[in-house]
C-alpha cells in the first residue's frame, strides 16, 4: 500500500505535462517529489479460530524524480518510489510486519496537439525482504491516450496492471482534468479523484479520494504467504509554501472498505473485512 499509486501520481503528472507552460493564477505545479508518512488507528479483523487481533498501519511513501527529460515531441522520466508499510498486530502470535515496495517507473510522453500518448513501465519489489525470490518482483504496466479540449481541460483513457486496488488485474483508467485557470482545479482519473483550491500562492485545500491497496510476497516461519490488502482513502487537508518550491501537507480522513487476506498454498489463512479507521497523513512535497 501506498499513499499515492504509482499511476495515480504519474498520469496526473503526465496529464499536466501535455499541457504548453503557461499561468495557473494561485495553482501550484504538480509534485514532482515528496516523503510522506501516514498512520491508520487500530481496527479489529477475523483471523480465525475464535481469534480477532486488532490490525493498525503506519506507512512512510518516498517519491523522488530522478530523471526528466523534456523535448518538443516528447518528454521522458524516471523516479524512485520506495513505500515502507508496518503492520502491528495485537492480540495475536503473529510478530508486526515490515512490508516494502521498491519501485522504479519509467514514463514517456508523445506530444502532439491535441493528441497525445502515454506510456509507463514500472518493475518493482513487492516484499517483506526476508529471503527475497523471483515471486517478489513484479512488472507494472499502464498507457493512455490524452486529448487538450481547449487550455482549461484535458481527457484520457488508458489501462492499467497494476496492484493499487489491491490485487494484480487490469482495469481501466480515465477520466479528466479541469482547472478554472485561477484557483481550482478537478482531477477525476479513476482511480483517483482529488479538487483542490489555492486561494493564495501560499496556499492550498484538497480533498481527495483514492486507493490504498498492495500485494506482497511474505516469508514467515519458513513459509510463503501471499498478503493483500484492500481498501480506499477519503481524506482532506491543507498545503502550505515554506520554501521556494516547497510545501508541507497535512490531512484527516478514513480509510473505508478495507479487507486483509493471508494466503499460502493450501488457501486464505486470513480473509477479513474491517471497519473503517480515522487516517492521517503530513507529507513534504517539492514542486
Amino acid at each position: 500500500m501506498k499513499r499515492l499509486a504509482v499511476i495515480v501520481g504519474v498520469l496526473s503528472t503526465a496529464w499536466a505535462a501535455s499541457v504548453e507552460a503557461r499561468e495557473y493564477g494561485n495553482l501550484p505545479e504538480e509534485a514532482a517529489s515528496w516523503a510522506a508518512v501516514s498512520c491508520e488507528t487500530p481496527v479489529s479483523i477475523d483471523a480465525g479460530g475464535g481469534r480477532h487481533p486488532d490490525v493498525s498501519i503506519h506507512e512512510l511513501d518516498t517519491f523522488i524524480t530522478l530523471l526528466y527529460l523534456p523535448s518538443h515531441a516528447l518528454d521522458a522520466a524516471a523516479a524512485l518510489n520506495v513505500v515502507w508499510t508496518r503492520l502491528a498486530l495485537s492480540g495475536i502470535e503473529y510478530d508486526d510486519l515490515d512490508l516494502y515496495q521498491v519501485m522504479l517507473p519509467f514514463d514517456l510522453l508523445l506530444k502532439g496537439d491535441p493528441w497525445n500518448w502515454w506510456f509507463n513501465v514500472t518493475p518493482g519489489l513487492f516484499s517483506d525482504l526476508d529471503h527475497v525470490t523471483g515471486d517478489d518482483y513484479q512488472t507494472l504496466l499502464h498507457g493512455a491516450v490524452l486529448y487538450r479540449s481547449g487550455t482549461r481541460l484535458q481527457w484520457g483513457l488508458g489501462v492499467g496492471y497494476d496492484r493499487v486496488l489491491g490485487e494484480e488485474r487490469v482495469y481501466p483508467l480515465g477520466g479528466f482534468v479541469w482547472d478554472n485557470g485561477w484557483d481550482l482545479r478537478i482531477k477525476a482519473l479513476f482511480p483517483d479523484l482529488r479538487l483542490e483550491w489555492a486561494p493564495s500562492r501560499s496556499w492550498l485545500a484538497y480533498l481527495q479520494a483514492q486507493p490504498a491497496g498492495g500485494v506482497w510476497h511474505v516469508h514467515e516461519a519458513g513459509s510463503d504467504y501471499e498478503l493483500k490488502i484492500k481498501g480506499f482513502r477519503i481524506h482532506g487537508g491543507g498545503e502550505v509554501s515554506v520554501a521556494p518550491h516547497v510545501w508541507l501537507r497535512a490531512g484527516t480522513g478514513l480509510a473505508v472498505l478495507r479487507n486483509y487476506q493471508l494466503k499460502d498454498k493450501d488457501g486464505n489463512r486470513i480473509d477479513s473485512d474491517a471497519d473503517e479507521a480515522w487516517f492521517v497523513q503530513v507529507a513534504l512535497v517539492l514542486r
